[in-house]
């Protein structure tokens, strides 16, 4: 489960569903307090926080048969990119379109 907390008060905002696997990394945008990024054992997720709606809403990253345990992440100042370093040491750029993920690159370690 995936829970957006009101730091100031300490109650939860909302929550949303994640994947069965388990959530390792959590990285807020540069730029957008609504938006974030997770990662973890075979699982890439873009979440967007509708306010009116008061839901979290997820877009998994497409990776097709790559299977990566995803134990860290930084985006970088314009949001136009997501480093995504793996258990493997690989370390994956992930494009960011405008509203999901674009495209992912590997550098292997």
């Amino acid at each position: 489960m995936q829970v957006l907390w009101d730091v100031e008060s300490g109650s939860a905002i909302c929550g949303s569903p994640t994947h069965t696997n388990f959530t390792l990394c959590v990285k807020f945008f540069s730029n957008r307090n609504d938006k974030l990024i997770t990662g973890g054992n075979y699982n890439l997720h873009v979440w967007e926080y509708d306010r009116p709606n008061n839901k979290l809403r997820p877009q998994e990253a497409a990776l097709g048969q790559l299977q990566r345990a995803f134990k860290s992440i930084t985006v970088d100042s314009r949001d136009q990119y997501a480093y995504c370093g793996t258990s493997s040491g690989d370390v994956l750029q992930v494009r960011m379109c405008r509203w999901s993920m674009c495209a992912v690159t590997i550098g292997f370690g």
